[in-house]
């Protein structure tokens, strides 16, 4: 990484009771909010470059879009079942969907500032 963006590395540890949570569409969709701001949750966890971090559970039928946040200056992750990631920096948001009539769809999403490295897969 260039060196300034570069700390000695740390640890933040929350319990579950310290994660900040929120809900979109009548509780549709629920999101624990890591690292970053989302849904008017802020989290205390703060890493540089700036990351955001969101666990979500998508309500069968439910739909999401996250924009806050994923700009193009960002590299975009979003994780939803084992060994399943798509990676994204094309448009400025993610949009969800769960399509399943009886289970929740799982997922993340992690963002982070371009610090000018190759994402290697």
């Amino acid at each position: 990484m260039p060196e300034e963006v570069t700390k000695e590395p740390d640890n933040q540890e929350l319990s579950n009771s310290n994660i900040p949570k929120a809900e979109e569409n009548s509780v549709q969709v629920k999101k624990k909010v890591l690292a970053g701001e989302s849904m008017g949750s802020q989290s205390p966890v703060y890493k540089i470059p700036p990351t955001i971090f969101f666990g979500f559970a998508i309500d069968p039928g439910a739909q999401f879009y996250q924009d806050q946040d994923l700009q193009k200056s960002r590299n975009v992750f979003s994780c939803f079942s084992t060994h399943c990631c798509v990676r994204t920096r094309e448009y400025g948001g993610v949009s969800m969907w769960n399509k399943s009539f009886s289970k929740k769809l799982r997922c993340v999403i992690i963002a982070g500032e371009l610090v000018g490295e190759q994402v290697i897969q």
